[in-house]
């Protein structure tokens, strides 16, 4: 085949960086790469539909999840053969810059899942926003240090690169943010090869996991069902 790299863009809402990080996407992936955009729930801005910011489009009128979407574009590459999958985000919190260096880690170096981590003590901090992905990333680290004995910064970073093969077979079902949580359990117990790349920590001031929420009751709501997620693989596991 052409290419061996498959770079997944969930779009699930447009905002002011949108265009820019589309742009920088398409800059910084890799010649042999194809870019996939799944566009859930939202009417595309007419640029949006313009060929030269991705090889292929996949628009879903009404939301899907942005589990969904990732699970789609997995099957996807599964389908067509592709060797690396990575994932990132629209919303301009993943800097497009670090594609080449999470790629050249995953690919020089062997490794089955290369993660931007906006977490890691290297990690630049761009922005002190009040954002409670950053206490939930903290507790799943922690779980799965317990768990399985491997520290992990970045639970929930969206940006990523598999190599697919650690992908291949495992259960993924979860349409919902914590498609994540579905996936760690399995791959660890697999004992995959993980390597956590620094990458700004920048947050928009608006974060999409909270509006005007009080921040406890927003960690409580996302944690349960992360939670819930979580135990339900880690049974299935154990009773293998």
């Amino acid at each position: 085949m052409e290419s061996e790299i498959l770079v997944i863009v969930p779009i699930g809402m447009i905002v002011n960086d949108t265009r820019d990080t589309l742009i920088a996407i398409r800059k910084y992936t890799p010649k042999n790469s194809k870019i996939l955009f799944y566009i859930d729930g939202i009417a595309p801005p007419a640029w949006l539909l313009e060929k030269n910011y991705c090889d292929h489009l996949i628009i879903h009128e009404n939301r899907r999840g942005y589990g969904y979407c990732l699970r789609k574009g997995f099957y996807y590459a599964f389908q067509h053969g592709y060797k690396y999958i990575l994932t990132i985000d629209s919303d301009g919190e993943h800097d497009p810059r670090y594609i080449p260096v999470l790629l050249n880690e995953a690919i020089t170096f062997k490794y089955d899942l290369v993660i931007g981590s906006r977490y890691h003590p290297l990690s630049p901090r761009l922005t002190e926003v009040r954002n409670p992905s950053i206490r939930i990333n903290q507790i799943f680290g922690e779980r799965l240090k317990k768990d399985f004995g491997v520290q992990i910064y970045d639970v929930f970073s969206g940006f990523r690169v598999y190599n697919s093969s650690v992908l291949r077979g495992i259960e993924l079902t979860v349409d919902d943010y914590s498609l994540p949580v579905q996936i760690w359990p399995q791959i660890l117990s697999r004992g995959c090869k993980i390597k956590e790349v620094p990458i700004p920590l920048y947050f928009r001031k608006k974060s999409r996991l909270y509006d005007q929420t009080p921040l406890e009751l927003t960690i409580e709501n996302f944690l349960q069902t992360y939670m819930y997620t979580l135990n339900r693989v880690l049974k299935k596991i154990s009773m293998h």
